[in-house]
């Protein structure tokens, strides 16, 4: 109970909001080791931590993931009122953001505006502008999520002008820009910012990751969305093989959407029976606190574009679209 109280008491001191179910996990699980040791140390551990959450953390996070970041960023005020550095703040202001990403991606937008406004506050406390381009960048996807791909573009460069050239907020913001530039049918924008984006990842052989990395397989989500999209379906299969040997097996809601782009091209090569039951079994094979309503959303479109061309296997995919959705966590 006392530990609940610090979550929550700490929580309403800083303006943000949770569900209380999250509170309660977060103070079921083993707490962060906050004794006395030497500033450098402590910095040292919360940014271990935060880097620990990257490794782990799909451009697509699911709601497990939620109370030990929690825990971690109520920790990570406990080290900033002993270690008060920018080192710290950086720290905080990732976290924060990861919690805004995770809110996003359950559509619960306005709590997620709220930690994203304390992310870029503790970026700008740290002076940080690596870390303010990121989250500028993360929380385009609000607008991903909600199919206003105006605002996209808006976002997605006004991260890309923020981050230090070549960062991670520029990383993302040209991955976002052009996934959405390819849907819009902007083939030559949406290539150009694609190769911005991939200019800036990490070399492929490089072994040993900073706390903030960008590995190149996850731009590997955003290029095989932007091929599917432009209909180069040879060249999203190439890209879609290779991420998914790259991408961690746990990273589950990221290597959903490479799979559904897969049947996706299948379709689009005159397959459509098959991709329906490609989509069929990938959304089958789902954890349910892994069904991310924008996984619906893009299986939904799918179906949509095979329609009665996969006959009875369409149908098989809408029932299982149907039926998840009712059963998804709220």
């Amino acid at each position: 109970m006392r530990r609940r109280a610090v979550i929550r008491d700490t929580l309403l001191a800083a303006g943000l909001l949770i569900a209380p179910g999250v509170i309660d996990s977060a103070a079921r699980l083993d707490p962060v080791d906050t004794s006395p040791t030497s500033r450098a140390r402590k910095v040292a551990d919360l940014e271990a931590v935060v880097h620990a959450h990257v490794l782990d953390f799909p451009t697509v996070p699911t709601i497990d993931q939620l109370p030990a970041l929690l825990r971690d960023y109520v920790t990570a005020h406990h080290v900033t009122r002993q270690a008060s550095t920018r080192r710290a703040y950086s720290s905080m202001a990732y976290l924060a953001a990861f919690i805004g990403a995770n809110l996003t991606d359950w559509q619960d937008y306005a709590q997620a505006t709220l930690w994203y406004r304390k992310a870029l506050s503790h970026a700008a406390r740290a002076e940080d502008r690596e870390a303010a381009g990121w989250i500028a960048a993360r929380s385009t996807l609000m607008a991903v999520h909600r199919g206003d791909h105006r605002q996209v573009m808006h976002d997605a460069a006004y991260a890309v002008v923020t981050s230090p050239r070549g960062q991670l907020g520029s990383i993302f913001g040209n991955a976002l820009a052009a996934s959405t530039a390819a849907r819009l049918g902007h083939r030559e924008i949406a290539l150009m910012a694609l190769r911005d984006a991939e200019r800036a990842t990490e070399y492929r052989g490089e072994e040993t990751f900073t706390a903030y990395s960008c590995p190149w397989y996850r731009v590997g989500r955003f290029a095989s969305e932007v091929y599917t999209q432009l209909g180069d379906t040879k060249r999203a299969r190439t890209i879609q093989d290779e991420a998914l040997a790259a991408y961690p097996a746990a990273a589950v809601t990221d290597r959903t959407f490479l799979a559904l782009d897969r049947a996706d091209c299948l379709r689009q090569e005159g397959y459509p029976r098959d991709a329906a039951r490609h989509a069929t079994q990938t959304l089958l094979s789902l954890p349910p606190e892994r069904a991310l309503p924008v996984l619906f959303d893009r299986a939904d479109e799918v179906a949509g574009a095979i329609g009665t061309a996969g006959r009875s296997d369409t149908e098989d995919l809408r029932d299982v679209l149907r039926n998840t959705r009712n059963i998804m966590p709220t």
